[in-house]
């Protein structure tokens, strides 16, 4: 087998590593324990499909369990009972912080602050697809307190506005909610999608459908309260429904799991709490997770509450096969078909609650067929697979109306910093028509050591680096006498016949060779067939044609990938839609430094020297589309040879330049484009490769802190190709 056909062969059948982002999603809640507890399983389909799942709320105990899960989480510091204007602002300008920092690709906002905050926060932004979840109208819409009355219109304005903007779709959870904001016919009715609460895990409740064991009917029944100990939940119904009970001398043991919320104004206060617990017909739980266990064990579940989005107890408790007691208000009605799956009953009524659960607590038979009935009720209805559905399908539809610009592909393909590292493999041939080639022979000479040293370093550190290569440097013949006919030109007169062995500066099979024996695949891309700088106008786009098409003709006979990466010669860039129209897909840019418009090479020197001795960090960029499939990726820092200006920059201005970029690219999310020739390390060698080497471990520990990537050219730009190319197909599937 020839090299050549090796390293085909590597590229082709090498295991591809990289993880195509879906983008990021940002879920934002007043607490880490909401979205845990409520979106876990949302928050798991989005990893599987390959999302970044970004949670943005305060900090509580729940932080750890959601990055346990895979989540990155960000801190908001809000706080869910502040009415202080100052505070309530600086909670808004810190999500917007995080937002411009972030940029996720869809923000999803639960509870009622993340709501009118958030989209107020994410339009500001820039932020382009927002998806608000109402859960509930919250406190002001069901308090009857003066500030709540106060304040009650201007919310509902707030809410319509928010709901209602630009590139958001409102979510809700049943139709009182939506009702109590806006009319019917009124736009934000018309966009309303509804969702059957968060949904249910059936599976989860499948331990808890068996009847509680009784060794006999006398037995005190178990009535379980699931919920934050605040009034509006009706926690003080209650109590004085197992009060009322316990006088009527009815057999029951009234169960409560759940804590005050210090964040509400109706929290149940410590020394109401203390009271309650002496009663012994009532058990006080606290806050319990695993709460399939509380609901095997219950024979009725109570939810007495003011208002509701779409009650989770009910719903879980229904997926155990509970009968359930709730009130007549919005949401409760919407899980319990009263008669079949439980009974309602008015809110703030302690005697019709007592009479509801005594009425239940006397038949058990009625309370088995109205479990049974609540099981297949949330079977069909609030299965959370139909909730995972709705809500894939509405951030696909955003993204359908409002399809990925330019940035957010980046952003989207690219969610950790990039090091790439590009070499100019063109030996004597950069050489021609330089004033200074006649110091260059001793760099020529040490370039294979150089790359005899290099490859193993990009093998211990794992980095696929973009070898973009003179064509004519593979154009060897087998004698000194005859050129290849591409170099008989009369401006070839310089260009000696030959082979590797017999002119070493003007060909190099041999590094073909190398690159071929990787165990980590190197790219090799185009430097054009004979080192032209290309021209503008229509004589500069013709050679440059000609130059590719040859080019692509001795890829293919030399049966090698066809390149992807474009390196102009000397920088100097012209006709990128012929790039395009062959077929590259990446082309490296200038530095962008701003003395290097400066008129006089000496001013230039003198500002390159200062810049290089400095170390200062060097710019890190994004790529940057031209054409549809054709990306700039910009370059960061040239790792210059002990020639000229680089005499006087010593290694570890090099080195500490090149950590400095790596670092910001990491912190920027942002690609740092070391490059070089193979030839600059051809003099001083073992300094300047232990220079490289230093760059490298710093890399591989940003990597492995899960913050940085190393990707050569081609593949940055096949995955931003490659993942518009899936958006379309997936779009044109589901358009089938």
């Amino acid at each position: 087998m020839s090299a050549v056909t090796q390293y085909s062969e590597a590229r082709v059948s090498s295991p591809d590593t990289v993880n195509v982002s879906s983008g990021c999603v940002a879920l934002v809640a007043n607490t880490a324990w909401y979205l845990f507890n409520f979106r876990r399983n949302l928050i798991r389909s989005l990893l599987e499909e390959g999302f970044e799942v970004l949670a943005i709320s305060p900090s509580d105990s729940y932080v750890p369990k959601l990055e346990a899960i895979g989540v990155r989480w960000v801190e908001w510091p809000l706080l869910r009972a502040g009415k202080n204007p100052l505070r309530e602002l600086n909670a808004v300008r810190s999500l917007y912080s995080i937002y411009r920092r972030e940029r996720p690709v869809i923000a999803h906002h639960f509870t009622i602050k993340p709501i009118l905050y958030g989209t107020l926060a994410g339009k500001s932004a820039g932020v382009r697809r927002l998806v608000n979840s109402v859960t509930g109208l919250g406190h002001v819409f069901v308090s009857d307190s003066l500030w709540a009355r106060a304040v009650r219109p201007l919310i509902r304005t707030w809410y319509r506005l928010v709901l209602t903007a630009g590139g958001t779709v409102p979510l809700f959870q049943n139709r009182d909610d939506l009702a109590a904001l806006a009319p019917a016919g009124s736009r934000l009715s018309e966009n309303a999608v509804f969702t059957p609460g968060s949904g249910v895990d059936l599976d989860r409740f499948c331990a808890a459908l068996s009847e509680r064991t009784r060794s006999d009917d006398a037995a005190p029944l178990n009535v379980l309260f699931v919920g934050r100990l605040i009034a509006e939940k009706g926690i003080r119904e209650f109590v004085g429904a197992a009060v009322h009970c316990a006088r009527q001398r009815l057999p029951a043991q009234f169960v409560v799991c759940g804590e005050p919320d210090p964040g509400n104004p109706s929290t149940i206060d410590s020394a109401t709490l203390a009271s309650w617990k002496k009663n012994r017909g009532l058990q006080f739980c606290g806050h319990v997770d695993s709460i399939e266990d509380q609901l095997a064990s219950a024979d009725i579940v109570v939810l007495p509450s003011y208002r509701e989005g779409m009650p989770r107890v009910l719903l879980e408790a229904g997926a155990a096969g509970k009968p359930v007691i709730a009130s007549d208000v919005p949401g409760c009605r919407d899980v319990v078909m009263p008669g079949e799956t439980g009974l309602l009953v008015p809110p703030r009524d302690v005697e019709c609650l007592a009479a509801a659960i005594t009425e239940l607590a006397r038949d058990p038979q009625r309370r088995r067929s109205m479990g049974s009935a609540a099981r297949k009720l949330v079977a069909d209805r609030f299965d959370e697979r139909i909730v995972l559905k709705t809500t894939h399908r509405t951030y696909q539809r955003l993204l359908d109306n409002c399809p990925l610009n330019a940035s957010e592909r980046v952003r989207t393909v690219l969610p950790r910093g990039v090091f790439t590292f590009s070499l100019d493999l063109e030996f004597a041939w950069g050489t021609r028509g330089r004033p200074r080639a006649v110091e260059v022979p001793p760099f020529l000479d040490g370039t294979r050591d150089a790359i005899r040293g290099l490859l193993p370093l990009l093998e211990q550190y794992e980095i696929p680096a973009t070898w973009v290569a003179v064509g004519a440097l593979w154009l060897p013949t087998a004698d000194d006498s005859s050129k290849h006919r591409w170099l008989r030109e009369g401006r070839f007169v310089d260009v000696p016949a030959g082979n590797c062995r017999s002119q070493p500066h003007w060909y190099a099979e041999d590094v073909l060779e190398a690159l071929a024996g990787c165990r980590v695949p190197q790219e090799l891309g185009c430097h054009t067939l004979t080192h032209i700088y290309v021209r503008p106008g229509a004589e500069g786009r013709q050679e440059l044609r000609l130059e590719l098409i040859r080019f692509l003709q001795l890829f293919e006979r030399l049966n090698l990938p066809r390149p992807r990466t474009f390196i102009f010669p000397r920088a100097k860039m012209a006709h990128l839609d012929l790039l395009a129209e062959f077929g590259f897909s990446a082309f490296r840019g200038p530095e962008n430094k701003w003395f290097e418009s400066l008129p006089g090479k000496i001013p230039r020197a003198v500002l390159r020297l200062l810049d290089a001795r400095s170390a200062m960090a060097p710019r890190v960029l994004k790529p940057r589309p031209f054409h549809d499939t054709l990306w700039m990726i910009p370059s960061s820092q040239f790792y210059s040879p002990f020639l000229g200006v680089g005499r006087r920059v010593s290694i570890a201005s090099r080195v500490n330049k090149a950590i400095k970029g790596l670092r910001k690219a990491a912190r920027n999310r942002s690609v740092y484009h070391l490059w070089t020739h193979p030839s600059n390390l051809g003099c001083h060698t073992a300094d300047l490769l232990a220079g490289l080497q230093q760059i490298f471990a710093e890399a591989d520990r940003l990597r492995e802190a899960g913050c940085l990537e190393t990707v050569a050219m081609g593949d940055i730009a096949d995955r931003l190709n490659g993942s518009r190319a899936r958006r379309l197909a997936r779009g044109t599937d589901q358009r089938t």
